[in-house]
C-alpha cells in the first residue's frame, strides 16, 4: 500500500535531519505507496477530475478485478543510494483498511507500522512504540484503505482538474484530491495512457510538516490488475527509491497478522490508566460511602 501550493520547507538542522529519517521511512512508504519547475501547456478544455480518476481504475484493470483482491503481500527493497543505506520491505494489506509494514537494516535496525483498522501505531528502535494521533493519524489511515484507487469517492470530499502540465516532457492532468480532514494532494495522470507518474503531499511527523514528491512508474499487471513496481520519492533534499519485487494477494495471513504489537497494547493500557487518574483528581470529593 498516498496540493494546490507547495508549503515551504522549515530548515532541520543536520542532527536532527538524520534522526528524523528512520521516524519518517513508513510514511514516505505510504505515500509512495512530494515539485520542480514546470510550464503549464496552452489552455484548452480538461475534463472533469471524476472522469480522470475512474479512467485510472479502468485503465488499470477495471472495478471487477479490484473488487477480486481481498488481501495483498508486497516485497522489494527501499534504497537511499546517496547515504548508501538499502532495507527489505515487506508491506501486508487487508480489506478494509488494515496494514501492517515491516522495514529492516543494518543501518537503522527494524521498523514496524500498522494499523488493525482502529488504531494506527509504529515501532521504531530510535522513538520507541508510538500511537498515531491528530493530523498523523489521519493521514495514516486514509493512506491504509485497502485499494485507495477505487475508494477515492469515500475518501476524499472535493477532487478537481486544475490544469496540463509536463511531467518527463509528458502532458499530464493536475488533479488536487482534498480529504474531509488533512492536506490537500496533487496527482499527476498521463493524458494519453491515463497512468498516474507523479504525487505531491505533505506528510505530518513529530517534527513538523514535510512536503515530498513521488514519481510512480514501472507499471506490471498482477492478478488482472496494473500495478506500479518503482516509486521514486524526493524529500528533504534527498531521493528514496522503492522497488516492488513481488505482490501475490488472496494469500492466507496468520489470524494475528494485525493484531496490536504487545509493546503498543501496554502503551495503550499506560495512557488509560493516566486519563482515568487524571479524570479521577478533576471530580469533586463524593460523601463517604455507607459501610
Amino acid at each position: 500500500m498516498i496540493h494546490p501550493t507547495q508549503r515551504p520547507m522549515t530548515r532541520i538542522p543536520s542532527l536532527a535531519r538524520a534522526r528524523l529519517v528512520p521516524a519518517i521511512l513508513p510514511t514516505l512508504l505510504l505515500a509512495g505507496l512530494c515539485a520542480a519547475n514546470v510550464h503549464a501547456q496552452p489552455a484548452e478544455k480538461l475534463p472533469k477530475a471524476e472522469t480522470i480518476l475512474d479512467k485510472y481504475v479502468e485503465v488499470t484493470g477495471g472495478k471487477a478485478a479490484y473488487a477480486k483482491l481481498n488481501n495483498r503481500v508486497s516485497k522489494g527493497t527501499f534504497e537511499m543510494a546517496a547515504q548508501g543505506i538499502k532495507a527489505d520491505l515487506t508491506v501486508y494489506g487487508a480489506k478494509p483498511n488494515k496494514l501492517y509494514t515491516v522495514l529492516e537494516s543494518d543501518a537503522f535496525g527494524k521498523i514496524e507500522k500498522g494499523t488493525d483498522g482502529k488504531v494506527a501505531w509504529e515501532l521504531n528502535m530510535m522513538t520507541g512504540p508510538q500511537l498515531k494521533e491528530g493530523d498523523e493519524r489521519t493521514f495514516f489511515m486514509r493512506e491504509a484503505t485497502f485499494d485507495t484507487a477505487t475508494q477515492w469517492r469515500k475518501l476524499y470530499k472535493k477532487v478537481e482538474c486544475v490544469g496540463l502540465e509536463p511531467i518527463d516532457d509528458q502532458p499530464c492532468y493536475k488533479v488536487i484530491l482534498t480529504p474531509a480532514e488533512g492536506a490537500p494532494a496533487t496527482r499527476f495522470y498521463d493524458k494519453q495512457s491515463g497512468l498516474l507518474v507523479k504525487v505531491e503531499m505533505s506528510i505530518t511527523t513529530p517534527m513538523g510538516t514535510i512536503p515530498f514528491e513521488s514519481y510512480v512508474s514501472d507499471y506490471k499487471p498482477v492478478d488482472g490488475v496494473l500495478f506500479p513496481h518503482k516509486v521514486r520519492v524526493l524529500v528533504m533534499g534527498t531521493e528514496r527509491l522503492i522497488t516492488t519485487q513481488s505482490i501475490e494477494h488472496n494469500v492466507k495471513m496468520p489470524k494475528d497478522r494485525f493484531k496490536l504489537p504487545e509493546d503498543i497494547q501496554v502503551l495503550i493500557e499506560k495512557q488509560r490508566s493516566e486519563q482515568a487518574e487524571a479524570t479521577g483528581k478533576d471530580k469533586p470529593a463524593g460523601k463517604p460511602e455507607k459501610p
